[in-house]
């Protein structure tokens, strides 16, 4: 059975919208070969804040050189060059960049050891539940349900590789509802 079918099994809509459906199954998967592509390029929060880190230690550099130039240079560093030489002395000429970028190092969260979830497996459960109930069938939430399955179904039809999908969707209802996520076991 091709996964276009496992799909319109576990969806079954209407004889009449069929045809739709099956427009919708093989656009939802390859939405997900996108964005598959698109989240390989994505950097984790930790490589984020060690890229920042460096910047702030090359802003460092060139400000400790800009203080170094003769008195008749720092006027290329002055937005209004009417600052005092003890407010230029406090104001270095990347204060303001240094001062945001060590703010977004601070209150940048990198989980110590933890699991980024799969936003391609997220959306293949968003695009299931939507699929279900464009088709009039009820998104159930168990483990061997139309939802979880059709998810892995979407999720295989992308990569040729199945995946279990219930921990997916049961954070996605629980975000639906206003509750907090489960935690992804390993």
């Amino acid at each position: 059975m091709s996964i276009l079918d496992q799909a319109l099994a576990e969806i079954a809509p209407a004889k009449v919208r069929k045809a739709d459906c099956k427009d919708e199954i093989q656009y939802k998967i390859a939405v997900l070969r996108l964005m598959q592509t698109i989240q390989r390029q994505e950097t984790s929060p930790g490589t984020v804040r060690v890229a920042l880190r460096k910047i702030t230690k090359h802003l460092r550099v060139a400000d400790t050189a800009a203080k170094a130039l003769p008195l008749k240079y720092w006027s290329l560093f002055l937005e209004n060059h009417r600052r005092t030489i003890r407010e230029w002395e406090r104001e270095t000429p990347f204060r303001r960049q240094l001062l945001a970028i060590e703010a977004a190092v601070n209150h940048m969260v990198v989980p110590p050891g933890g699991r980024r979830q799969s936003s391609v497996k997220i959306h293949a459960v968003k695009f299931a539940r939507e699929l279900l109930v464009e088709f009039d069938q009820k998104p159930t939430l168990t483990i061997d349900g139309h939802w979880p399955r059709l998810a892995a179904v979407l999720y295989e039809g992308a990569f040729g590789v199945s995946a279990e999908m219930f921990e997916y969707c049961r954070d996605y209802h629980n975000e639906l509802n206003g509750r907090r996520r489960h935690k992804l076991r390993r």
